[in-house]
């Protein structure tokens, strides 16, 4: 399902009536799915108009207010719709809300390599709403932010077969409260979080991700990471618990040493203050 640049899904549940995006499978038969199902339907794609890190957007030249640079969201044949381009100009982008939603049992493969998060955010804005949103046993990643500056709060990912919250292309939102916990059964779980400052070929450009996320509790599925951090790279994680992994971060660096995760450390871009790493399988004390 497909919430296209421009367009408002008010998907506004409850906690006693939530939303469900699920197969037909689970609404005929509650019991016929599951931990080991997923890939019965695409998942929940959500495009806008923020500002992407992208040659010629409004931060390197601000008079190109009417050809920003814009993508096509991932899980798509090349070209095969203007329907799936997000990106451009604003910010403060409101596409809508999305609160008390469960996202269930999705992650079709439309085409090779290509299956689809369980939520997926082209450049949505911080005007859209999302909060109380449980992805649940997705074949991808549960969400994935492509840029973009949405803040989100009550995010659970449980049992997704990629990882819990995926992020590059600038991603400068908020977050509180997002849960996460892994599955050891089937194909398992990859990392907790997979973060990319952006994989524009120019990696100087303007805005970096930098998300800001508080009271992260991430239980990891044994043999996997917490974290794999890619080049340029910046954001800031309080306050928050990882348990049940085996190791906390892995780091992707980048060869230019203006872009790599020891100069987003020494410019007070990437932090990770007052979190405790629990039961971790590699930690031996020492560290």
């Amino acid at each position: 399902m497909v919430i296209t640049r421009g367009a408002k899904i008010i998907a506004s549940g409850t906690a006693s009536k939530p939303i469900v995006f699920t197969a037909l499978e689970e609404r005929d038969d509650p019991g016929s799915l599951s931990l080991t199902t997923s890939q019965k339907w695409g998942g929940l794609i959500h495009l806008g108009k923020a500002v992407l890190n992208d040659a010629g957007n409004i931060y390197s030249r601000p008079d190109n207010t009417t050809n920003p640079p814009e993508r096509e969201i991932e899980g798509f044949p090349a070209g095969s719709s203007d329907y799936i381009k997000y990106g451009g100009i604003d910010d403060t982008d409101n596409s809508g809300v999305l609160r008390y939603v469960s996202i269930r049992y999705g992650g079709y493969e439309f085409a090779p390599d290509e299956e689809i998060n369980g939520l997926t955010l082209g450049a949505v804005g911080s005007g859209t709403t999302i909060e109380y949103v449980e992805v649940y046993n997705n074949s991808d990643d549960g969400i994935e932010f492509f840029g973009g500056t949405v803040n989100t709060k009550y995010m659970v990912m449980a049992y997704n077969e990629d990882e819990s919250f995926d992020m590059d292309e600038g991603y400068r939102g908020k977050g509180q409260f997002w849960f996460a916990i892994q599955k050891n059964i089937g194909n398992g779980s990859d990392y907790g979080g997979e973060h990319d400052g952006g994989n524009s070929p120019d990696k100087t450009l303007a805005p970096f991700a930098h998300p800001t996320v508080y009271n992260a509790t991430w239980i990891g599925a044994s043999d996997n990471g917490a974290y794999r951090l890619k080049e340029n790279f910046g954001g800031e994680y309080h306050n928050s618990i990882y348990t049940n992994f085996k190791y906390a971060f892995r780091v992707d660096d980048a060869v230019d040493p203006t872009q790599n995760i020891a100069k987003q450390i020494a410019d007070g871009n990437l932090k990770f203050n007052n979190n405790i790493f629990w039961n971790l399988a590699d930690y031996d004390g020492s560290h």
